[in-house]
């Protein structure tokens, strides 16, 4: 009997050897393989394995923390269809044992379990469970969980297997997710390095693009390129609206693409009203959706981020991005945009500084053509008064030496008439002139309140002459307000003096809204012009009239065609003989 005692005892040693061994052989090909695994999801896979082998009949699952819930990552295959379609919605973090884990962070055995303890569906084949946190920072990022249908408890070595299993896959957890995290900086890095060639492409390649919003657009292509689907929207401050001036991105609603066409946003738009007035970026990794625009039109936006754009150190609109999935904008997502931001600011400076080296180009060929027409002037022009005064003098002081009062009368008269025509030539010369010299003081000037000075000026010059005015809605625009003055009242002055006789005098002003720039109309029913000869309109003293059909220098429209070239607009006229005509002129948005 001793010895068969013996025996048996022999060969239960000789088991659990034999199991200790097989599952120290397991551990071992476990952690070479294992250790040479990057992937996250291969290594869940293999701690699974292990635990199977080590332990028959477990069924285990590894997971990992998204939000408020752990989503699973890999799984044993015997979990029941059911189970795994409940699991795959998410384990909430606060399921009783899953609780339980996080209150202390150390892993949680239960025996004798039941479906109501573990508060999830379809669990109720599982006896026992045991969950392992995984801790990284103070925090757990991951769990393995293991359930067995055969007992209702745990042996000691089961528990010592999954702690020495928990601890090993814990290690190698942290030695991937290290290494997914330098991958990240390092693939951040590389985007914010391909944004900055980006744009270094971008400067290089638009050198000579003076178009603010098409170098806008560009940015904003750079930037979604490097982010998750989403779009971008460029605004500017209008009257009393944040206006759309360039979208990159379909903004995933017809019906809210409709909204901000059509109504632009409030100027206190959360998403960008303290950004605009603070110049720190406004980053929402969840999006307050409905702030800006109906709840109902954004609930597909999840994040999004406002910069401010700049120019010479004054904010000119705000750059917005949304995006369709949630993100957390990190540090690199900062850096990489801010500084994408600041690039495009030194763009448009650059831009800025192109259009105004060609602004002065055109104006000085501008001032030398005038030039050319002042010293034809000053040699043709004031010379035929001149000469009517000499001659009309010496006709004066024959006529005085025959007794001839009448004759000296009249004589002097046109000498008078002479001098006066030489002074208003001097005198319009001298506008002609300050006008390209004053410094221009340019900021928002409504026009509105402009043309009804203008009204009042020429109501004032020509008293006798009925008006129908047809006014039109007019913006706010940027210009200087004195000398955007005289170009107004020098085109409703010049509708009014070539009124016919023989017919109503009707004067018509409106705006037309482009996108760089606003164009501003002036017609009348008068006597309009030979269109033949309408490039000469605009020149100095060049007149298509006889002083005896309609007095005047014809400086007035050299003088708005001046004041419009230096606030970098253009000017231009078409019309008919007795049909009338139309002035009209642009200035930069």
């Amino acid at each position: 009997m001793q010895e068969q005692a013996l025996r048996s005892e022999s060969a239960r040693l000789e088991q659990v050897i034999a199991e200790r061994t097989a599952a120290l052989q397991t551990f071992v090909t476990f952690t070479e393989n294992a250790s040479q695994t990057q992937d996250m999801d291969e290594l869940g896979r293999l701690v699974l394995d292990t635990l199977r082998a080590v332990i028959p009949g477990v069924t285990a699952l590894f997971y990992e923390r998204e939000g408020p819930v752990w989503q699973p990552r890999s799984w044993t295959p015997d979990v029941s269809p059911e189970l795994l379609t409940t699991l795959q919605r998410g384990l909430p973090l606060n399921a009783p044992i899953s609780a339980r884990m996080l209150e202390t962070l150390q892993p949680v055995f239960v025996d004798d379990l039941t479906e109501e303890e573990q508060g999830i569906a379809h669990s109720g084949s599982y006896q026992a469970a045991a969950i392992w946190p995984t801790v990284q920072d103070g925090e757990v990022r991951a769990i393995l969980t293991v359930g067995l249908q055969t007992a209702a408890q745990w042996t000691e070595a089961q528990r010592s297997i999954i702690r020495a299993l928990g601890r090993s896959f814990s290690l190698l957890y942290d030695r991937i997710s290290s290494a997914r995290q330098v991958q990240v900086q390092r693939d951040e890095a590389e985007r914010r390095s391909l944004a900055l060639s980006a744009f270094a492409v971008m400067s290089r390649d638009l050198a000579g693009e003076t178009n603010r919003y098409a170098l806008v657009r560009r940015a904003q292509e750079i930037m979604l390129s490097l982010l998750t689907p989403g779009y971008a929207l460029y605004w500017e401050v209008g009257d009393d609206r944040w206006q759309l001036k360039s979208q990159v991105g379909d903004i995933g609603d017809p019906a809210l693409q409709a909204f901000v066409d059509a109504h632009g946003l409030p100027l206190e738009a959360p998403a960008l009203h303290s950004t605009w007035l603070t110049g720190v970026p406004n980053y929402q990794d969840n999006y307050a959706q409905g702030a800006d625009t109906p709840a109902e039109m954004i609930r597909h936006v999840q994040a999004a981020t406002a910069f401010q754009v700049r120019m010479h150190d004054q904010p000119i609109g705000m750059l917005a991005i949304g995006l369709f999935d949630q993100r957390t904008w990190t540090p690199m997502d900062r850096a990489v945009l801010e500084t994408a931001i600041y690039s495009l600011g030194l763009v448009l400076e650059r831009a800025q500084s192109i259009e105004a080296v060609a602004r002065t180009n055109a104006e000085l060929q501008n001032s030398n053509a005038e030039l050319e027409a002042f010293a034809y002037s000053a040699s043709h022009d004031l010379r035929t008064p001149v000469r009517h005064v000499k001659g009309f003098t010496e006709m004066a002081l024959k006529a005085y030496a025959r007794r001839q009062e009448d004759k000296v009368v009249h004589h002097l008269g046109i000498v008078s008439g002479a001098a006066d025509r030489m002074t208003a030539m001097i005198d319009a010369m001298l506008v002609l002139s300050r006008a390209g010299r004053v410094e221009l003081q340019v900021g928002p000037v409504p026009l509105p309140a402009l043309v009804s000075q203008a009204q009042q000026d020429v109501l004032l010059e020509f008293p006798d002459q009925r008006v129908e005015w047809q006014i039109g809605p007019l913006p706010t625009v940027q210009a200087d307000a004195a000398t955007l003055q005289q170009v107004l009242t020098n085109l409703l002055s010049n509708a009014v003096k070539f009124a016919l006789a023989d017919r109503p005098l009707t004067i018509r002003i409106w705006a037309e809204e482009r996108p760089q720039e606003w164009a501003i109309f002036v017609q009348d029913t008068g006597a309009g012009f030979d269109p033949r000869y309408a490039n000469k309109l605009f020149g100095a003293f060049q007149r298509l009239h006889t002083q005896q059909q309609f007095a005047g220098t014809g400086v007035g429209l050299a003088t708005v065609r001046r004041i419009v070239l230096r606030h970098g607009g253009e000017v231009w006229a078409s019309g008919e003989v007795d049909g009338g005509a139309t002035f009209a002129f642009t200035l930069p948005r």
